[in-house]
């Protein structure tokens, strides 16, 4: 367990094939396994798990669900409990927000269980505004923690090499290095980098690294010698590794369509890991992101649908232009992309809720 400010912390959690990260260092009770992405199939297992977690609650004073699904996991097995239950949501999905009664059902089991809940954590300040208030009309309190880089991290980064090093070519006798980093599963963009890479051979390297979605993808880029494929990696570890070897990062969404609601809100780790290790980045008109990116003038804002238009745009990228937005990545304040006071607000609000506003005691325990 780690004790944080009176405060134990302990896991519960399904295992599901997914990208490697940074594994909690308290102990973690398993629950079973569950298929990554498919809902419906989750409910046998989660079913099997309802008497372990039942009993893990028992000992807990809070229960922080990751997830609607979670969420409604958590309260099932504490029924009677009595225990507050707090919600993370990192995405909303497009069933949520979908026309006709199938996105009605989802909006109505969205406000049952996010009214049962004492705490809505959000990764994007969009989600708690625009879809839990005005749409759905939840009146639970919230608190935004965005995907922003912990102070350790960050603290590592800056004493690496944030841009290239004085010993390497400059990028205008060279291949601009793009990175995609993290879960590879946008067909769009790999349609866009590797047309790019194949009408560019000699000017564009693409890196990419994290969860493969199939295995055809992979073949596909094996005779492509300036596509590679790093596998695999652990954050944060692996991050000034993957960072400091790019100038851009591709960041960007498919095009966004009226409907598509969470690309207009939601906030990648991409972005601010980017941000972090100095490095421009590209991002989609109409996301949240952009008006970062626009802004502190930090990289290129796509505008394209079509994959060879968005290869062209980004072949019209000079050298003068990337350094332009290199040099102002050096100028962006730190709490942009780095974790601040998010972690005593969280604290704050938990200790709140689990002891009614006293400290809990020693054997409070928070299970996710």
């Amino acid at each position: 367990m780690i004790q944080e400010n009176g405060m134990e912390v302990g896991v519960a959690a399904f295992k599901r094939a997914y990208h490697s990260g940074r594994m909690p260092p308290c102990n973690i009770d398993v629950l079973g396994e569950v298929k990554n992405g498919n809902y419906l199939q989750r409910a046998t297992p989660m079913l099997l798990g309802l008497r372990k977690m039942r009993r893990l609650i028992k000992s807990a004073d809070i229960v922080y669900a990751f997830g609607g699904d979670m969420a409604l996991f958590c309260l099932l097995a504490g029924a009677g409990l009595q225990r507050p239950v707090v919600i993370e949501v990192g995405d909303v999905r497009a069933v949520q927000t979908r026309p006709g009664i199938r996105g009605k059902l989802f909006r109505s089991l969205d406000r049952y269980l996010t009214s049962r809940c004492k705490l809505l954590i959000v990764t994007s300040p969009a989600f708690a505004k625009y879809y839990y208030r005005d749409w759905i009309g939840v009146e639970t309190p919230s608190l935004a923690i965005e995907n922003k880089v912990d102070n350790q991290v960050a603290l590592a980064a800056k004493s690496s090499k944030r841009l290239t090093s004085s010993n390497e070519r400059p990028l205008k006798d060279r291949a601009m290095r793009i990175g995609y980093f993290g879960l590879l599963r946008d067909s769009w963009s790999w349609e866009v980098l590797l047309d790019l890479a194949r009408s560019h051979p000699s000017r564009f390297h693409v890196h990419l690294a994290g969860l493969c979605p199939t295995k055809e993808r992979l073949e596909e880029i094996r005779d492509m010698p300036n596509v590679t494929y790093f596998g695999e990696y652990r954050s944060p570890g692996d991050l000034p590794g993957l960072y400091n070897n790019i100038d851009m990062t591709w960041a960007c969404y498919p095009p966004i369509r009226q409907d598509d609601w969470n690309f207009k809100w939601a906030r990648p780790n991409r972005f601010y890991e980017s941000c972090m290790f100095g490095r421009p980045t590209f991002t989609r008109e109409g996301c949240q992101d952009a008006f970062d990116v626009k802004h502190y003038r930090i990289g290129k804002i796509v505008h394209g649908v079509v994959a060879t238009d968005v290869t062209e745009e980004i072949a019209s990228i000079t050298y003068e232009q990337w350094q332009c937005w290199a040099n102002a990545m050096r100028q962006l304040p730190d709490n942009l992309y780095t974790l601040t006071t998010e972690a005593c607000e969280l604290n704050a609000k938990l200790v709140a809720i689990g002891g009614g506003g006293r400290p809990t005691n020693n054997r409070g325990r928070l299970r996710r």
